[in-house]
């Protein structure tokens, strides 16, 4: 099966206007409050843990990533010899639209730095993969020292969480302070909000490890 793969750029604008439509450089800069000030000052985000793709066959993906990037499969939360991850009744929580099913899904490392989260996924209507002049990603990930904190920002700043947090999905992922949940940018990009202080149990199997995010004490 021919595999295309295609990377989405972002592009962010951000837009200005008063009420004549014209800046006025007279004008004060709005001032924040003193506790917005501190929410600013105090970041729960330390960078971004992975990406997720969508791809046709996950074994030709994992092929050409290896081959093209030297990629390498940390983990396999679930296998394509395992019966299809039915999605019925959580739809909403990951933003996947109905009857969606997944066939297979590997955390792949690259080098030395953010994840990729490889997924076979099917459903009805599935469309071909965006180009790169189209807004949008499967999703990325964001990890977050403190989940409430983020969450906060996030819905501040515009943007809408799809549910509460919740324990990780896969096996190799739990942890009794290990958890995730998706939001949805105004454009309509899900994003994932994930935090795993707790040790996975994939790292009992492998020496491979995927790169976390988080701060580290000085």
């Amino acid at each position: 099966m021919k595999l295309i793969c295609t990377i989405t750029f972002l592009a962010i604008a951000v837009l200005s206007s008063c009420n004549d439509n014209k800046f006025d450089n007279k004008k004060k800069p709005l001032e924040m409050s003193e506790t917005r000030k501190e929410k600013s000052a105090v970041s729960a985000e330390a960078g971004i843990d992975h990406i997720g793709i969508n791809v046709p066959d996950i074994d030709s993906a994992t092929v050409f990533l290896s081959r093209a990037f030297g990629a390498k499969v940390i983990y396999e939360s679930h296998s394509k010899n395992e019966a299809p991850i039915d999605l019925s009744g959580v739809e909403s929580t990951l933003n996947v639209a109905s009857g969606t099913k997944i066939f297979a899904v590997r955390m792949i490392k690259i080098g030395n730095g953010p994840n990729i989260e490889l997924f076979e996924v099917h459903a009805e209507g599935q469309r071909n993969a965006i180009k790169s002049s189209d807004i949008g990603l499967q999703h990325f990930a964001i990890y977050s020292d403190s989940i409430s904190v983020s969450i906060e920002r996030f819905v501040e700043a515009g943007g809408k969480i799809l549910s509460k947090p919740n324990p990780m999905l896969f096996p190799e992922e739990k942890g009794d302070h290990n958890y995730f949940v998706y939001g949805l940018t105004p454009w309509g990009t899900s994003v994932e909000f994930l935090t795993y202080p707790d040790k996975m149990p994939y790292e009992n199997q492998t020496k491979l490890r995927r790169w976390k995010g988080g701060k580290t004490d000085k």
